[in-house]
């Protein structure tokens, strides 16, 4: 036979009535064989009989209690909001505060005026020894 054998994935969704429309288990024993196994084993783990109300009633409300027992923890939904509230007026304190004024220092200290003078000194055309007496002129 030429045509390709199902995959075990293809048999499996023919046995859920979603798998490949091609009736290829019609044509070959093997995969015939195969899909009659893999629907024994379906038909096997059905369940006999519907579970009792009862039964399911008492696994919701262990579930429930469950789900109770563990909202009662230190991070309750109520102290999360009030973490995030407490979060929120902090920050809103810490942003209204005015911001801290900088004072510029606008005196020259003396090692400015030194270094000021020297650079002026030393950027000037003038002689060093005809600095006196240009000072004389000087208003």
């Amino acid at each position: 036979m030429t045509e390709r054998h199902w995959t075990n994935e293809e048999m499996l969704a023919h046995v859920y009535g979603v798998g490949p429309e091609d009736n290829h288990p019609d044509r070959c024993l093997e995969c015939r064989q195969a899909v009659k196994n893999l629907e024994a084993t379906h038909v096997s783990m059905l369940p006999t009989q519907e579970p009792d109300y009862q039964f399911l009633a008492a696994q919701r409300r262990a579930i429930y209690a469950r789900i109770e027992t563990r909202r009662g923890g230190f991070f309750s939904l109520k102290l999360t909001h009030a973490f995030a509230a407490t979060a929120m007026l902090v920050c809103g304190f810490m942003l209204s505060l005015p911001k801290p004024v900088v004072t510029v220092d606008t005196a020259v200290s003396h090692e400015d005026r030194f270094y000021t003078n020297l650079y002026a000194e030393i950027s000037s055309d003038m002689p060093s020894a005809a600095g006196p007496i240009q000072h004389l002129f000087e208003q």
